[in-house]
């Protein structure tokens, strides 16, 4: 377990009117299934061809490469943001394969599935695909970070936070406690979530792990068991939403109010160099520090690409 430091009460939110333009760029987007861009400023939406159907769960558009990817079977793998199994460069991604045990007699009642995990490094510019590691257990992918490729245990209650090394392969344990979500800016961030009898409702909490020193911080509490981590801007601020406002956490207990109203379904992220797309069932919306979040596009889809 690691050292955590102990945080003051959570301050008003500060608001950030929008004052940004538009880039004129295309964005990828998975719309209905359907993958294409949406052409910016305009805010309409053209299905490409060259998308990939059938069997792929998770999907990213490789802008490095002009190309599709997607991940055979998400169904216990892996990324929770776009594209985060695709190394920063663009240059690589990876991918988990599951080799499970034989399950046990049904009689048994429900028993959680066993096994290991094998994970594949992909090269992009030659097609070519090794085994960079196996481990006992079930692992999802976290991120792939220019340190490494970051993993969660997946099996029952996700947790923890391991680190391979694409050079050679070795697993080393950075956390053993919490679910992991993201990871950006120095830390990895996850929500936790716990019963303070001095309080009528469940605390919700956002947790920052500091890759360097170990040391877990709160950033972020509130009786709100419905709190979500939506992602980090592309400064590596966390991206949290309450049922009527999305918030960026600054710094600790410092949240600074992007959006305020009713609640926004199906939210998703992903950042790049423009700022933080936010995917969601109303539309599409942009944000960038200092400068609020503005509509693209009344398409309602899951951003999973940079837009260029």
């Amino acid at each position: 377990m690691g050292p955590r430091a102990a945080s003051p009460s959570l301050p008003t939110a500060s608001p950030v009117a929008p004052t940004a333009a538009l880039p004129p760029c295309q964005l990828p987007l998975v719309a209905d299934g359907k993958g294409g861009f949406v052409s910016l400023p305009a805010g309409t939406f053209k299905p490409d061809p060259k998308f990939l159907t059938g069997g792929n769960a998770s999907f990213t558009y490789d802008r490095p490469f002009s190309r599709w990817l997607g991940v055979p079977d998400a169904r216990y793998s892996d990324a929770l943001a776009p594209g985060a199994w695709v190394s920063p460069d663009g240059a690589r991604y990876a991918s988990t394969e599951y080799l499970f045990n034989p399950r046990p007699s049904p009689a048994q009642g429900p028993v959680a599935p066993t096994g290991r995990t094998r994970i594949h490094l992909v090269d992009l510019a030659t097609g070519g695909s090794r085994t960079l590691a196996e481990a006992n257990g079930l692992y999802g992918i976290v991120a792939y970070a220019p340190e490494g490729i970051y993993l969660y245990w997946n099996i029952q209650s996700f947790f923890g936070l391991w680190l391979v090394d694409p050079a050679t392969g070795s697993f080393s344990q950075v956390n053993g406690e919490d679910f992991w979500q993201y990871v950006g800016g120095g830390a990895a961030w996850a929500v936790s979530t716990s019963y303070d009898s001095a309080q009528p409702l469940i605390q919700a909490r956002i947790l920052r792990l500091d890759l360097k020193t170990r040391v877990i911080t709160t950033w972020f509490s509130g009786p709100d068991p419905n709190l979500h981590l939506l992602g980090l801007d592309n400064e590596g601020h966390p991206i949290v939403a309450v049922p009527t406002q999305i918030l960026v956490l600054v710094r600790a207990n410092a949240p600074r109010q992007i959006y305020a109203g009713s609640p926004l379904s199906g939210v998703t992220s992903l950042s790049d160099s423009n700022g933080t797309w936010l995917g969601t069932q109303a539309g599409i919306y942009l944000y960038r520090a200092g400068a609020g979040l503005i509509k693209a596009s009344n398409v309602a889809g899951q951003v999973v690409g940079s837009c260029g």
